[in-house]
């Protein structure tokens, strides 16, 4: 890998994390306007986001030999040595590729620039797969910054996955007035959320930059910088993970309606127009939905069920070679390669994308971790359940216009990818996206429905 040395890489890593406390965590851990209990929380959630960071990284490094985090970070580290030496033309190469979608015709068409690597020892991972080379181009401005340092991209990059996350949770305090701080706990705290989007995986870029959209868009003050930054976040989560984009396209859609509509009732006028306004939002994120569906291939409504049908028929005809090489493989039955075939497998496919693998499911050191979370959060699950009743908590949830469009989100999201991963490995990290919104929910409705109980009981 064309990196440092190995000493002075960790020597780089610790001043970048002590930069990057000093500059970006500590003025909130001890901003005056925070109360104490928020100035810890964000110490707190910085820290250990760090430290799933570096976790995560060395776990695939030393206990699984490799990884995609390790060549997303490789990738990163050979555009920052060929920026170093030519600044421009890789700029305009990364540039090129990136509105291309295409990392390989820029080197075809300038022979030099791929000679010149090829005399520097410059390669990259993943040119035949434009969405997966993205990332590395995503990672390399963290990379850049930490001056080629393994230990320092990934230091930065949990801090600003950190930021990214703790800017959006006290956005909250308006959407949830009574249990925002619960929030914190999936938002922040959950290992999910240290490990996976503490790292540049595909994920965590997608799920970022949507959440940096959602607060640009819905929870902020809205002026057109805002919004055309915010719609770039959201393609760039599509480049790298098409699926969560075109899962969350119609919610999307619904939830800019809905802050239309409220701002609207202030005007008359301007009342009068509102579905004039839905319809035009609606018909455009349904062309986006239609376009970025079938662009994508395989996540088309129409190539869908055959994709999820594919991985069934993978998993049982190669049931031997799974087994033999460990995989955590789980199978939720044959179904039929239609709308009507998926659907019919909705309950198992929601379930096990929501709690599964199962303790004794685990074969592998990252699915045993994944494992005891899930068992977990399956367990404060049904606490909520028995302790609210299931009335209580759909009524919360429908309350809010937020809450109900982050569940719909959230299960078509985690059937979708339950029906499709075909293994826990892949389960694990492609979930993310859903168990996040899901359990923002929930635990912020488990707030709400104990406010409510603690105020009843109060006025008795």
């Amino acid at each position: 890998m064309p990196t440092i040395d190995s000493t002075i890489d960790l020597l780089v890593g610790g001043f970048v994390i002590l930069t990057s406390y000093f500059l970006l965590v500590h003025p909130l851990a001890t901003s005056s306007r925070l109360s104490p209990e928020l100035r810890r929380i964000a110490f707190w959630a910085w820290f250990l986001r760090v430290g799933g960071a570096f976790f995560t990284y060395y776990l695939y490094l030393f206990y699984y030999g490799g990884g995609d985090i390790i060549n997303y970070i490789f990738d990163s580290a050979n555009l920052t040595k060929s920026f170093l030496l030519r600044p421009w033309q890789t700029l305009e190469y990364i540039l090129f590729s990136l509105i291309n979608q295409d990392y390989l015709r820029y080197l075809s068409e300038n022979p030099a620039y791929y000679w010149f690597w090829i005399d520097n020892g410059i390669q990259l991972i993943y040119t035949r797969d434009p969405a997966t080379q993205t990332v590395g181009a995503f990672t390399f401005p963290f990379n850049l910054l930490s001056l080629g340092s393994i230990n320092g991209t990934i230091a930065l990059f949990a801090t600003y996955s950190f930021r990214i996350s703790f800017g959006f949770f006290r956005r909250l305090e308006k959407v949830y007035p009574n249990s925002w701080q619960y929030t914190a706990i999936p938002i922040l705290f959950i290992p999910s959320t240290m490990s996976w989007i503490a790292l540049p995986y595909k994920e965590g870029h997608a799920l970022l930059f949507i959440l940096y959209a959602l607060r640009g868009i819905l929870l902020e003050r809205a002026n057109m910088l805002r919004y055309i930054i915010s719609f770039a976040f959201i393609y760039g989560a599509y480049i790298v993970k098409p699926y969560i984009v075109v899962s969350f396209i119609p919610i999307l859609a619904f939830l800019i309606i809905r802050k239309q509509s409220q701002k609207m009732k202030r005007n008359i006028i301007l009342y009068s127009l509102n579905f004039l306004v839905m319809i035009f939002v609606l018909s455009v994120a349904l062309y986006l939905l239609k376009v970025l569906a079938e662009s994508s291939g395989k996540y088309s409504l129409e190539n869908l069920p055959k994709q999820a049908y594919l991985v069934q028929m993978d998993l049982v005809q190669n049931a031997t070679y799974y087994v033999e090489t460990g995989g955590s493989v789980y199978n939720i039955g044959e179904f039929e390669p239609t709308i009507y075939g998926m659907l019919s497998k909705f309950p198992v496919a929601f379930f096990t994308g929501l709690f599964r693998p199962f303790l004794w499911e685990a074969k592998k050191g990252v699915v045993l971790l994944a494992s005891i979370e899930s068992t977990a959060l399956l367990l404060f699950t049904v606490y909520v359940l028995f302790r609210y009743g299931i009335l209580s908590i759909f009524r919360q949830v429908s309350s809010h216009y937020l809450s109900s469009a982050l569940v719909v989100f959230s299960i078509i999201f985690l059937f979708m990818v339950g029906l499709t991963s075909g293994n826990f490995g892949n389960l694990v990290r492609y979930r993310v996206p859903g168990i996040f919104f899901f359990y923002l929910v929930i635990f912020a409705v488990y707030g709400e429905l104990k406010t409510k109980v603690s105020y009843h009981w109060g006025r008795q």
